[in-house]
């Protein structure tokens, strides 16, 4: 999710937010690229649907 192509999708839900931790958001984007590649994108869906 945090590739070159879904920048624009990630970018206009923060841009008038500031990141209060810019070294922990990059850690749950790390986490989930991992989860994408470990589980799929079925997976992911649902877990950003939980949250």
């Amino acid at each position: 999710m945090s590739s070159d192509s879904n920048h624009h999708i990630l970018s206009g839900l923060t841009n008038n937010l500031q990141d209060a931790d810019v070294q922990e958001t990059q850690e749950w984007i790390e986490s989930f690229d991992a989860l994408i590649q470990a589980q799929g994108t079925a997976r992911a869906q649902y877990v950003m649907r939980a949250l």
